[in-house]
C-alpha cells in the first residue's frame, strides 16, 4: 500500500500585527486598507497620495506579468465593508476596505489578515499597505484615522505539496502546485 500527505499552505494574504490597543473607538472598529479610489490606480499614483495609499507592483526578479494597475475593493476578499471617505491629512477623498481584527493570545497582539488579488497571473509581487484605524459607525470626518504606510511586503502564492510514499521501492514522490 501506499502512504500519502497533503499539506496547502494558503498564499495571496498578509498578516498584519498591531502593537496598540484596539477598539478605542468602540465596537466595530476595524483595519483599513487605504486605496486611491475603488478602482483607483496603485502603480501610477500622483506624488503627493503616495504616503497615504496602498501601492502594488512587479518583483523585477521574476519574468511574470505585471499586477493590476488598478486597486479595488473586491480585490480584498476578507474585507467587511468599504467606503469612499475624506482623509484626515489632507482631505483628498479615498476609499477604504474595512477588514475585522483578531486577538492572538500567543503573542498578546491584535492582528489582522488582509487577503488580496494584486492579479492572478503576476508572481509574488510586492504589496505596500497603507493602513488606518476605521470605525464605520462613527459621524462623517471622523471614520477614519490618520494614515500608516507600512513596508513593502511580497505577497506569496499559494502552495500545495503532497507526499507519496511507496513501500516496496521506497520511492517519495513530491509534488508542488
Amino acid at each position: 500500500g501506499a502512504a500519502r500527505q497533503s499539506s496547502t499552505r494558503l498564499g495571496s494574504a498578509l498578516r498584519v500585527y498591531l502593537e496598540r490597543p484596539w477598539f478605542s473607538s468602540g465596537d466595530g472598529e476595524l483595519l483599513g486598507v487605504v486605496l486611491l479610489a475603488d478602482g483607483g490606480n496603485v502603480d501610477s499614483i500622483p506624488e503627493a497620495m503616495t504616503p497615504f495609499v496602498t501601492q502594488w507592483g512587479l518583483d523585477p526578479l521574476f519574468d511574470t506579468a505585471a499586477p493590476k494597475a488598478m486597486g479595488r475593493a473586491t480585490d480584498f476578499s476578507a474585507r467587511v465593508v468599504s467606503e469612499s471617505l475624506p482623509l484626515l491629512e489632507n482631505g483628498s477623498s479615498v476609499h477604504v476596505v474595512g477588514h475585522r481584527v483578531q486577538w492572538d493570545d500567543t503573542r498578546k497582539l491584535w492582528f489582522c489578515d488582509i487577503e488580496i488579488d494584486p492579479g492572478l497571473s503576476t508572481y509574488m509581487p510586492f504589496v505596500r499597505l497603507a493602513l488606518a484605524r476605521y470605525q464605520p459607525q462613527s459621524i462623517h470626518g471622523m471614520k477614519l484615522s490618520r494614515v500608516v504606510l507600512a513596508d513593502f511586503a511580497q505577497v506569496l502564492p499559494r502552495r500545495a505539496a503532497t507526499l507519496q510514499r511507496q513501500r516496496r521501492a521506497q520511492v517519495f514522490d513530491i509534488k508542488v502546485r
